[in-house]
Order: C-alpha cells, then structure tokens, then sequence
C-alpha cells in the first residue's frame, strides 16, 4: 500500500452483532506497527467502547464511526486527547437504515429525488418495504445506535476530542451528497452549533487528511451559491445570502459592497437548523454552498489563489 502511495490504512474492528469474527489484537496491533513504519496512518471501523479502547491503545490514528453500544467514559475521552486521536462519529450510518421507510417530508424533495436510482426510489414507495423495515429487530437497534452515537459525539466534542467528518456514503443507502447534509443535520441534533458541524465537516476534515490547501477559504474570498428556496432535508437546507453587520443586504442593490471584506454570510436553513451562520472574517470557515437548482450570481476571486 505504501508503495501504492496510499494515505491511509483503515481495520475493521466489528462482529457486527455476532455474525462474524472480530480481528483479533495481535493482527491489528502488527498492521498498525507496520503501516506507521511505512508512514501511513490507521483507521478503524469500530462499534464498541472496548473495541475502541483497545485500539486506541494499539496506537490507530483514526476512530471512523462512532461508539454506539455504550456512553463513552473518561478513560475513552482522556486516551483519545493524549494520544490525539481522530473521531468520526458517522451516525448516518445508523439512521439510514430505518429513516427511509418512515418516509419523513423532506424524503419528497427533488434535491433528494433526483439522487435516487429509480429503483431505490421505488423500493422507498413500497408498503411493504417500509412496513417490513419498520418491524426488522435491527431497526430498533439502530436507532438505540443513533441515540447512543449523538450523546457520545457531545461528550467527545465538548471534551475537546479531536472530531472529523464523515457520512459512509455510497454504501447501503447513504447516498452520495444526502448522506453529508444528514450527517450535518444529526450533529446539531446532537448539540452541536450548526458552525461547529460545519466546521467539523470542512477545516476539521481537511485536518485530519492533511490536506493543508483544503477546508477554509482566505479571508472575504467566499463564492456565495444563491438559491430561490431552502432544500427541506433536516440539514444545512442552505440559502446564501450576504449581510452586513448581521443584517441581510438586498440582493437588488448595493451589488458593490457585495465584495467588501466584512461582509459575511449567513445560511438560510431549515428548521433543524434554525441559525443565522455569520462567517466573519476573522473566523473564516471554508465552505462551496450549492443548490443543484441555483445559479451563481456573485463570487469573489482571491488572485492569489486558494491558502491553507
């Protein structure tokens, strides 16, 4: 892998409830020794709390999906922040497998419609995939799973744990592009600020990759993606916006101070969450909002170039 310029090594670390066995410690300790001797970095796919904890120990740099068998405890958050471990809690990954068949409004939205293979979207249709679903003994432990995941996300976070980003998607019914505005959505549910979930989502992201050029934008060099309406998913179902000193600019006038560098932006979301964003300068977050039904009207160029 190393020789295959690979970033990262991810383990999977899970019995899925019993159906299969789990790596045992001397393989996954021999993995991890060997990738960082190669400069690569370890991820693992873990459930448990004590499946955590003992990879961490084994030194992974990564821990990709939350802990959702049990709350997390002060040992979990003390050896995470020693040994600067990421966290990825993905509780997506959960609620995909039941949200679908209760059929929630934002299920009929076109920006999510349009997403959908045509079989899925039938299958989403069916009465008896949704009842099948909703009475499956694994939909009850998957939303104990999404319960358990929020609550260990706000431990993590307010602990000051290192939180990362990430949705599984293209995998199951994690759809591509969904997946993330949920992931968002849920982390607010969880007790997150809608910034703070942002930010998990772009500069955090692009710290954990190491990608020095991605996830924050240089000061007042936002593209702001105009929309007629908000998309109704449950998440950053954004509207952008300029405003000046938290009030709202007209988008009929005043088009020059559009460029001036304290203007901010403010997301115009749904309910879920329900806040004005400002991206003042001194605290740019990178961020390309898009509406797939928007067109661009206004975008301010950094000649220099994008900077990390």
């Amino acid at each position: 892998m190393a020789a295959r310029k690979a970033d990262m090594v991810k383990i999977w670390l899970d019995g899925a409830g019993g159906l299969m066995p789990k790596v045992p410690p001397e393989v996954y300790s021999a993995v991890i020794d060997e990738a960082h001797k190669n400069d690569l970095r370890v991820a693992a796919h873990i459930y448990d709390l004590d499946d955590a904890k003992a990879i961490v120990r084994a030194g992974v740099d990564v821990i990709a999906h939350g802990v959702r068998d049990k709350p997390v405890d002060a040992e979990f958050i003390d050896m995470m922040k020693a040994r600067s471990v990421w966290y990825i809690s993905t509780i997506v990954l959960d609620y995909t497998g039941y949200v679908f068949a209760e059929q929630p409004s934002w299920t009929r939205e076109p920006f999510l419609q349009r997403a959908l293979h045509p079989a899925v979207r039938a299958q989403f249709d069916d009465p008896a995939y949704r009842e099948r679903t909703l009475a499956l003994p694994a939909t009850a432990k998957n939303r104990a799973a999404v319960t358990t995941n929020k609550q260990n996300l706000k431990a993590l976070h307010d602990a000051g744990v290192r939180l990362g980003f990430g949705s599984d998607s293209g995998v199951g019914l994690r759809i591509p592009g969904v997946a993330e505005h949920l992931e968002l959505a849920l982390m607010v549910e969880a007790g997150l600020t809608p910034m703070q979930a942002i930010t998990n989502a772009t500069s955090n992201a692009a710290a954990l990759l190491k990608l020095g050029d991605r996830g924050v934008w240089p000061p007042a060099s936002l593209p702001i993606w105009w929309s007629s309406r908000a998309i109704q998913l449950p998440t950053s179902a954004i509207r952008g916006r300029f405003t000046r000193s938290g009030i709202a600019a007209s988008r009929r006038r005043d088009r020059s101070r559009r460029s001036r560098p304290e203007s901010a932006a403010t997301i115009g979301a749904s309910s879920t969450l329900n806040a004005r964003i400002n991206l003042q300068r001194s605290t740019a977050v990178g961020l390309r909002i898009r509406d797939p039904t928007s067109d661009l009207i206004g975008r301010q160029k950094d000649p220099a170039g994008p900077r990390s």
